[in-house]
């Protein structure tokens, strides 16, 4: 069995653009590499955004790379983490779902 671990990514973190696109291409190339590598499942631990209420973009960026792995037919478990909930308990990782 093989399996990829993620935590911490953050996505959407970054103010300065060049940062933020840099964040975004470092978690494409994960998904790239799970896919290459045909791992059986994904878990991320935590902090997938780095805000309950990731910009627009960032959602559309992040939701067309787990689309990605649907397709090749990777399991995703995500944990929440403590940037991923909003004061009411509500994430965008349960649009995921």
């Amino acid at each position: 069995m093989k399996f990829a671990h993620m935590g911490d990514c953050h996505l959407g973190s970054w103010s300065q653009p060049e940062l933020k696109e840099l964040n975004l291409k470092s978690f494409q190339y994960v998904v790239d590499c799970c896919i290459k590598e045909k791992v059986n499942f994904i878990i991320i631990t935590g902090d997938l955004f780095d805000s309950a209420y990731p910009q627009i973009e960032t959602l559309k960026e992040t939701f067309k790379e787990f689309r990605r792995l649907k397709e090749a037919e990777i399991p995703v478990f995500l944990i929440a983490g403590s940037h991923d909930y909003s004061a009411s308990g509500k994430s965008f990782l349960d649009v995921l779902d």
